[in-house]
């Protein structure tokens, strides 16, 4: 059987000034933190101011082989 990869997008779209839902980026990653640590291949869409910390949570867990794919 095939490994299930797992997509998901990082972007601050400014819901923290969103009145009523309001979530601040570092709400995000605490979130990440936590799923982040599920062994399968992810692929994240994400600007680069982004990725160093994606890669340090993911590496935090033990899985590396995290690989950028393009510069914006």
């Amino acid at each position: 059987m095939p490994e299930i990869k797992i997509v998901s997008a990082f972007y601050n779209i400014g819901r923290e000034s969103i009145k009523g839902f309001e979530r601040d980026v570092s709400d995000y990653f605490s979130y990440f933190s936590f799923w982040s640590g599920i062994d399968n291949d992810l692929i994240i869409f994400t600007s680069k101011s982004y990725k160093d910390n994606i890669f340090s949570i993911r590496q935090n867990h033990g899985l590396g082989g995290v690989k950028w794919n393009r510069e914006q």
